[in-house]
């Protein structure tokens, strides 16, 4: 279905990443950040700098790497449910989890058809909470790092984790 939609061209990518994308690719990727008109983050930005090394068209190139982190996103939510609910591996709640996000409407849109980057700061929100489920809160503190470096739209989630983080006896002593 993603690869169906992979030639849409969005009007963001029209007016926006293309444009962005040409200009760094004519400026030396990496080199043509700091000279780059952009509402971005620097984060995305270095992404979109990196894309212009690789072969393919910018287009498929950005919905490549929404589809990675879309992947990525599905597999950690099949590892909360799996983790939360203590499933075993022949259990089919958290492959129904993965399914879902992979399946949701929004995320095919935001990225199979607009080329969005919405989905790689949700991941590292979602990877984040599922440190704090495996105790690890110091990696977990840098994954919603790199998710508020990504987006500060991450902010918004800073009170559920924070309430999660309070609930956890072995974190506060």
């Amino acid at each position: 279905m993603r690869n169906d939609l992979r030639i849409y061209n969005s009007t963001d990518f029209l007016h926006f990443l293309e444009p962005w994308g040409k200009f760094l690719e004519q400026n030396g990727g990496f080199k043509g950040i700091a000279t780059l008109d952009s509402d971005y983050s620097a984060a995305y930005l270095y992404i979109l700098a990196f894309l212009t090394y690789l072969p393919a068209s910018l287009l498929a190139k950005i919905k490549v790497v929404s589809f990675i982190f879309e992947y990525a996103t599905a597999i950690i939510v099949m590892l909360i449910i799996r983790n939360i609910f203590k499933l075993n591996k022949k259990s089919y709640l958290p492959y129904l989890g993965y399914g879902l996000v992979l399946f949701a409407p929004t995320l095919i849109l935001n990225g199979a058809v607009w080329g969005q980057c919405d989905i790689i700061h949700t991941f590292f929100i979602v990877l984040s909470l599922y440190l704090l489920i495996k105790n690890k809160y110091t990696l977990s503190f840098i994954s919603f790092g790199f998710a508020l470096a990504f987006k500060l739209q991450a902010i918004f989630s800073c009170l559920f984790l924070y309430c999660f983080i309070s609930r956890k006896e072995n974190f506060l002593g």
